[in-house]
């Protein structure tokens, strides 16, 4: 399930059994695995790969949007 206020770069990798929460957003080099949650106002930048069975809470930033 996909909440309709989530924000999906088109290039980004989701598994189907993905979960993604209202008001994520989630960044166009980001790979997650199979049957994770993406909590509310949770944001995915970077280059980031995530495995299976993680859960991300609210508000939570993973990877890193500065690149040198």
């Amino acid at each position: 399930m996909i909440h309709p206020t989530a924000i999906i770069h088109p290039k980004a990798r989701m598994d189907p059994t993905v979960s993604v929460g209202p008001y994520a957003i989630i960044d166009e080099n980001v790979e997650i695995g199979p049957n994770c949650i993406v909590g509310p106002q949770v944001y995915l930048t970077g280059v980031t790969t995530i495995g299976p069975h993680n859960q991300f809470h609210a508000g939570c930033v993973i990877g890193d949007a500065h690149r040198t």
